[in-house]
């Protein structure tokens, strides 16, 4: 009888350690990818492993977020948050490519995010990877105010640009710090506050009402709050937006320069 149990035992120890072994690491597609309207993932609230990408972008707030980009999915779906209020991020840099285990999928103001925390893990499997350039969009297809299907969630956490788009409006937005970009095909919005700090101001500084740009580049957030919901363009650094030679005289004379800081909170 005591060599039966003993048996039984580890039978049911060698299949844990196996199931374990096969648990799925799930790619950033297989995370972010819904047919939802609202854009939620269907995997919210769930603890996952993420085979993860290559980070694009480090912000330093409130909490630490990094843009992760997988290469296998350039038009939509390829981009993903992690967040953490920790110090685990510290060594991350851009180009880094890293991955995850034991993160929890979360829905934070309308953006799908790995949240690091308790037993989660990460990897960094290479360093200095080569960055992607961003992915040409038209302000049509991340439109403000979104559509009913939220079409523009498939570019969520991912480098986009838009081009031979003019400022239309400024003061926009929750925090008042979003600026219309708008061509033949519509409007988006964008905002420089990833940047503030370098800028020294709440817009960059050729962003002005008027102002027609060449480019303007950056990671797809979405804002949905009390009666809040848009996408916005945001900047991740000073070349983020470049001026037509026209309005880049302008800015050398003084004309239209905002220099205003942004609000905090």
């Amino acid at each position: 009888m005591r060599k039966c149990m003993l048996f039984k035992m580890s039978l049911v120890i060698v299949i844990t350690f196996t199931t374990s072994l096969c648990a799925d690491v799930l790619s950033i597609y297989d995370i972010q990818y819904t047919a939802d309207p609202l854009g939620d993932s269907p995997l919210a609230g769930s603890i996952v492993d993420c085979a993860g990408g290559v980070v694009l972008d480090k912000f330093i707030g409130g909490k630490t977020k990094l843009t992760i980009y997988d290469e296998n999915n350039p038009d939509g779906w390829g981009g993903i948050f992690a967040v953490t209020i920790g110090a685990e991020f510290a060594d991350i840099e851009p180009g880094d490519v890293v991955s995850f285990s034991s993160v929890l999928v979360e829905e934070y103001r309308g953006n799908t995010q790995l949240v690091f925390g308790g037993d989660s893990a990460f990897s960094i499997i290479d360093t200095a990877a080569a960055l992607p350039g961003p992915l040409v969009v038209n302000p049509a297809d991340i439109a403000y105010p979104p559509d009913a299907v939220h079409a523009a969630e498939k570019y969520e956490a991912m480098f986009l640009q838009v081009q031979n788009v003019t400022v239309t409006e400024m003061d926009l937005g929750k925090a008042s710090d979003n600026y219309a970009l708008q061509d033949a095909t519509g409007t988006c919005w964008a905002t420089d506050y990833y940047i503030s700090d370098e800028t020294g101001s709440t817009y960059h500084p050729y962003v002005h009402i008027g102002a027609n740009l060449d480019s303007v580049a950056g990671i797809l957030e979405q804002y949905v709050r009390n009666e809040w919901d848009y996408y916005q363009i945001c900047t991740n650094d000073f070349s983020s937006v470049v001026p037509e030679p026209g309005s880049i005289m302008l800015f050398l004379l003084g004309g239209g320069m905002a220099f205003r800081r942004r609000p905090r909170g």
